[in-house]
């Protein structure tokens, strides 16, 4: 998909119309003329206005960790043979969960620096949204067939019913109105839509013992509480997800890794094959 093909899909995150067109470089509303410059590429179609975010995202040990989020995407994603096969658990679950064609309209939500684009087939209706620029560009450099945008998850930039799969994968335990996300995601799926979502079992004691053998070692140190600022990174819990998605979506399927036991506490990743209320 290009800057044109997007334009179809946009609208404005200021008074929610769909007159959004390509003018020298940047997109503009034709109702209320705001405009979204190009950034290194990458629109920026973030609102001006935000939900506002708790104290607790001034931590330093919260910010310090923003600050090495590059390094920690390499440590999950290209790391040693046994992080990789965990932290692409999801992604494989949500590749195999799908029952959307591969012409499917699909938004990668939060998609970082791309993690989930191997496991996608084509890019002619992909289009991949964010909040952090620097993720957006890495992802860029690696994938550069791969059309991004800049934006909130609390307030997307696109039409009600124009996607045909969303696709969240280790995003929705980061989102602190999580709520009003999933609002949004049911809002852009058309009738028969469906949302793919994997998140890591927070709380279950099998992800508490894996992060003390793993990221506990390795990020913490006499500056830095990595449980401290992880703490506030994933505010959302596991039973918190479930519950949340339930409220405004079915489940048609659920898979749990590494086993099929049906306990969050005894596995460390779940994804959901859901669908509209």
């Amino acid at each position: 998909m290009d800057a044109d093909g997007l334009q179809s899909l946009l609208k404005c995150v200021e008074c929610d119309s769909t007159s959004i067109a390509l003018e020298a470089g940047s997109l503009h509303c034709g109702d209320c003329g705001r405009s979204w410059p190009s950034v290194n590429g990458i629109y920026d179609l973030r609102p001006r206005s935000r939900l506002p975010l708790p104290a607790m995202y001034r931590d330093p040990h919260f910010l310090r960790w923003q600050e090495e989020l590059a390094g920690a995407q390499d440590y999950f994603y290209r790391g040693n043979r046994l992080i990789r096969w965990v932290q692409n658990a999801g992604h494989r679950a949500v590749a195999r969960m799908s029952s959307s064609g591969p012409d499917a309209m699909t938004l990668d939500l939060a998609c970082g620096d791309g993690a989930h684009r191997p496991f996608l087939s084509g890019t002619d209706n992909l289009v991949g949204l964010d909040i952090d620029q620097p993720s957006l560009e890495k992802l860029r450099s690696r994938f550069p067939d791969f059309l991004v945008v800049r934006g909130d998850c609390c307030r997307l930039p696109f039409a009600d019913a124009s996607f045909d799969r969303v696709i969240s994968v280790a995003s929705l335990e980061h989102l602190i109105h999580l709520d009003f996300g999933l609002e949004e995601v049911a809002r852009i799926l058309k009738p028969e839509g469906e949302l793919l979502a994997s998140v890591p079992a927070e709380g279950g004691w099998a992800w508490k013992l894996g992060r003390a053998l793993t990221t506990a070692r390795r990020f913490t140190t006499r500056q830095f509480d990595y449980r401290r600022s992880n703490a506030i990174d994933h505010c959302n819990c596991i039973w918190q997800i479930t519950k949340a998605l339930s409220r405004h979506f079915s489940v048609e399927k659920r898979c749990l890794f590494p086993f099929r036991v049906p306990s969050f506490h005894l596995n460390l990743i779940v994804s959901w094959r859901l669908r509209k209320r």
